[in-house]
């Protein structure tokens, strides 16, 4: 069985609570680790709208154009 086929599987097995649930655990870890390097706090505001745009692109290809 490849790894993607495990994940996808183990993810299938994941309800809407533990997923939001995920979703604050990288958001609190991200936020320790721009408090803990402060060089990156310096950067400007569009850089970090830019990288999120980059970022964003594939889950929303996935999930507005693949079929």
């Amino acid at each position: 069985m490849k790894i993607n086929e495990w994940m996808n599987n183990r993810i299938k097995k994941l309800d809407l609570y533990d997923i939001a649930l995920i979703k604050w655990c990288i958001f609190s870890i991200s936020l320790y680790l721009a408090k803990m390097w402060e060089p990156i706090l310096s950067l400007d505001s569009s850089i970090y709208l830019i990288l999120g745009i980059i970022f964003a692109l594939r889950p929303m290809y996935d999930f507005y154009i693949k079929k």
